[in-house]
């Protein structure tokens, strides 16, 4: 009975304390308090185990990098597709509205001529304010609080989101 009581007292320090201890590193990192094990025993299976579990969350850690680097990826091909159309409906005005001015402009009225010379200087505008907010969005720098007027950051974002809605839709800002 001794000798029975001797060996549960040796194979629960050797082998079940050990895995407690694993098994609360585990949990701290499944918490995220920490991304390795340490090595709590001198015994070789359980340090060789606590290895294997920290390569093992070294791997999980760099596949979550390419995870979130192809999300990003995704997120900016999304992106850019909206700013390409966003600027190309300007520079599709602007040209539209250079070709009349190039074809006609001996046939037509200044009125008419200046008309279309203003919607080119609009249009160049929202194209600026696109490509301006861009770089106001990727350029790292301290944010500050600011007030701004609610309509116009409204209309901002109509004006940014208009590929997004439906033709057919209307909206009001009131």
């Amino acid at each position: 009975i001794a000798l029975a009581l001797a060996a549960g007292v040796l194979v629960t320090r050797s082998v079940v304390q050990p895995l407690r201890t694993i098994e609360t590193s585990l949990s701290r990192v499944a918490t995220g308090e920490t991304g390795r094990l340490d090595h709590t025993s001198s015994d070789i299976e359980v340090g060789s185990l606590t290895d294997a579990i920290n390569r093992t969350l070294t791997e999980l850690g760099e596949r979550q990098k390419a995870i979130t680097r192809s999300s990003r990826l995704v997120a900016l091909g999304t992106m850019l597709s909206g700013v390409a159309h966003e600027l190309n409906n300007p520079l599709s005005n602007i040209s539209t509205s250079c070709q009349i001015l190039l074809e006609e402009q001996d046939d037509m009225p200044p009125d008419i001529r200046h008309d279309l010379l203003t919607q080119i200087d609009g249009e160049v505008l929202r194209a600026q304010r696109i490509v301006s907010t861009l770089l106001d969005f990727a350029r790292e720098r301290q944010y500050e609080r600011v007030q701004t007027p609610l309509r116009q950051l409204v209309e901002e974002v109509l004006q940014l989101t208009r590929s997004q809605t439906p033709p057919d839709a209307v909206i009001s800002v009131d």
